[in-house]
């Protein structure tokens, strides 16, 4: 999302409100400010990429996580529980995965190296952690996971999620849980900035291969049936 405008409506981009698509929205990491940003304290933390850019301040209120509801796809039948808002038409996004580019990594590819930001990076994230679930899957003679909605909801606000409670606040490091992408605030479990969260990604392959995680925050047992 760039630009956001205040005044504007509010709409979300095909492919991504299609229900056969997997959506994927932004993360951002930084560490918690101490009022100067120049000394930002540790730990390291991961928000929702909200409507700031810290180390661009050419940028700041410019970019930010995309998200909304659709006004042309129903809600599919999987898209429920916690977080989720009420209505019948399609939400997004459905996951997140690092996408700002307070800290863009960099990567090779034909020789060259460069960085990516936005859903260049967030969604390629997602597309290989895919394949290795389904490289799990095959090894334990399961099939390819197939569409990845369905399985994935039933996990809402378990340990296969990191959630986005905060998201980044400032022109400088700093995370707030009052941050919002210009229209949709961050929260606990689904939320339409980030979705169900990053992906945890160990206890996510466990669980999408049969085995059993405790959910957080409480002690009882998740179990899927793998198919």
């Amino acid at each position: 999302q760039s630009s956001y405008n205040p005044n504007g409506i509010n709409a979300i981009e095909y492919p991504a409100s299609d229900p056969s698509v997997t959506a994927v929205g932004g993360t951002t990491v930084g560490f918690q400010s101490t009022g100067n940003p120049a000394m930002a304290a540790p730990p390291a933390i991961e928000g929702a990429w909200t409507l700031s850019n810290g180390w661009v301040p050419s940028l700041a209120g410019e970019l930010a996580s995309g998200g909304g509801v659709s006004i042309y796809f129903t809600r599919p039948t999987w898209q429920t529980g916690p977080g989720i808002p009420t209505g019948t038409m399609r939400c997004v996004p459905d996951v997140a995965a690092l996408a700002s580019c307070n800290f863009p990594p960099y990567m090779q590819f034909n020789g060259m190296s460069f960085t990516a930001n936005g859903t260049s990076l967030s969604a390629p994230l997602w597309a290989g952690l895919c394949a290795l679930i389904n490289q799990a899957r095959v090894e334990q003679g399961f099939s390819p996971l197939g569409l990845l909605g369905p399985k994935i909801y039933p996990l809402n606000g378990t340990v296969c999620f990191n959630q986005m409670t905060t998201g980044s606040q400032s022109a400088g490091d700093g995370f707030s849980s009052t941050a919002t992408n210009g229209a949709y605030m961050v929260g606990p479990n689904y939320n339409l900035v980030a979705g169900l969260g990053s992906p945890n990604i160990g206890n996510l392959i466990l669980v999408l291969t049969g085995h059993t995680l405790p959910i957080a925050p409480s002690n009882a047992v998740i179990t899927i049936t793998v198919e």
